[in-house]
């Protein structure tokens, strides 16, 4: 992928014309002119070093950078091209139509130098466990990773198949899809969940905050000269029945079964070329004793959001604390903390912001109320530094009781789960004892 045939193929007609970037991508793309045609930037690599910013606005070249860590602490990167990550690795014609192949793309390898010198730990980033090992993050991802049995645990156990060490793997169990043109690298931050964005897909981000933090440990304060390069990894495997499973761009008017011949030439790794232009990029930095004792951020509790009068917060607290044991909130709480009950809820904004709020149709008739809540849940084991859960939920009343759901997604109740350390749940509630 990226090399100069993929790069190539990427700017034919074909594949061109059928990229539709989304969301933060597309964001991105626009407002930093990046153009998939010959002659313009293709690429770029940004930083922002501030806790309150917006990106797209606010983030600066990375590239010949001169960042003061110690200053900020905060420190977070996005790698952004003008086409997908999984960028393409052939095309292919099938009586008569042709389409671009382009592999699944679930992991990017990151590679580090700090003044000259290479690490290569191979750390793997994935999963809600920050400190997991490298075999547990890799079972985690196995589990999660849609149609993942047949291919992953010996892709992500292997490593880049030419043999380079990278110093870490991000890992996303959903995947970089064909929507998809950044690469993000929180790396440092004081706020976990501000530098996570509220974004679940980012599976790695945790993960990858706390590696930083011991390769900092390692190289010491002072002024570093910092090299990173970015080299997405794709794959073409084939599912449990066999068949090829990648992603198509462009159209054919060819069956199935001359497509699954044609394509099984493809079925493999996919490597980033290690000479694609724009993914890697060099900088310094100052640090100071403080970013070098091998400390990663820790996940506090979510505040307690102002604007609630004092008669929304007596009812809807014991009205929270109750349904968050049942519904989506409930099961979600199942699977992260088993054999717990909700011991602390915390009122948050929704869409509307605070307090209960109406959901009106289209002719302004009320169709419910509701709220939104943070419920924390405890390990069951007790131990300060066990990780229980914080899920995000919301409180609904139709025209009877109140009932757990969630948030809408495409017809389907969705909450957000965090883990969070026992410790930190004690000094929540320690905290908001005065709305209790």
């Amino acid at each position: 992928m990226s090399s100069a045939e993929s790069l190539a193929t990427a700017r034919a007609k074909t594949y061109a014309n059928g990229i539709v970037l989304t969301g933060g991508s597309r964001t991105l793309v626009e407002t930093w002119g990046l153009q998939i045609a010959d002659g313009g930037d293709f690429s770029a690599f940004r930083y922002v070093d501030a806790e309150a910013c917006r990106v797209s606005r606010d983030a600066k070249d990375l590239r010949g950078a001169s960042v003061n860590a110690a200053k900020t602490g905060e420190l977070q990167l996005w790698y952004a091209q003008a086409a997908p990550i999984a960028m393409p690795v052939g095309r292919v014609e099938v009586n008569g139509g042709a389409r671009v192949v382009s592999p699944r793309v679930h992991a990017v390898d990151v590679f580090v130098e700090v003044d000259g010198e290479s690490f290569s730990d191979g750390h793997v980033c994935y999963g809600a466990d920050a400190k997991s090992s490298r075999d547990e993050a890799i079972n985690a991802a196995c589990r999660d990773t849609p149609m993942s049995k047949t291919w992953m645990r010996d892709f992500l156990k292997n490593g880049p198949s030419d043999g380079t060490k990278p110093w870490a793997t991000l890992v996303k169990s959903r995947g970089w899809t064909n929507e998809e043109s950044c690469v993000y690298l929180p790396l440092m931050a004081r706020d976990v969940d501000n530098a996570l964005m509220g974004d679940d897909t980012l599976t790695y981000g945790h993960s990858l905050m706390d590696k930083w933090s011991r390769l900092l440990a390692k190289v010491g304060p002072g002024e570093r000269t910092f090299t990173l390069r970015v080299r997405p990894r794709g794959v073409v495997f084939r599912d449990v029945r066999g068949e090829p499973q990648y992603d198509f761009v462009g159209e054919t008017s060819g069956d199935a079964s001359v497509k699954r011949k044609i394509i099984a030439s493809f079925v493999g790794e996919h490597l980033t070329a290690a000479d694609a232009l724009g993914m890697s990029a060099s900088w310094t930095m100052t640090l100071d004793a403080s970013q070098c004792d091998g400390r990663a951020p820790v996940r506090t509790a979510q505040e307690f959001t102002s604007g609630w009068s004092s008669s929304e917060i007596k009812k809807c607290i014991p009205i929270a604390m109750k349904l968050a044991n049942e519904g989506p909130c409930g099961a979600m709480a199942k699977k992260m903390a088993p054999n717990s009950t909700c011991c602390h809820v915390i009122l948050s904004d929704g869409e509307r912001g605070s307090g209960v709020a109406t959901a009106t149709s289209d002719d302004g008739a009320r169709t419910y109320d509701f709220f939104c809540a943070w419920a924390l849940f405890k390990n069951a084991d007790g131990k300060r530094d066990s990780l229980g859960a914080e899920i995000k939920f919301v409180c609904r009343r139709d025209d009877g009781e109140w009932r757990s759901t969630g948030f809408d997604s495409v017809a389907v109740d969705h909450v957000t789960g965090l883990t969070i350390a026992n410790a930190e749940i004690d000094a929540a509630i320690a905290r908001d004892a005065r709305y209790h």
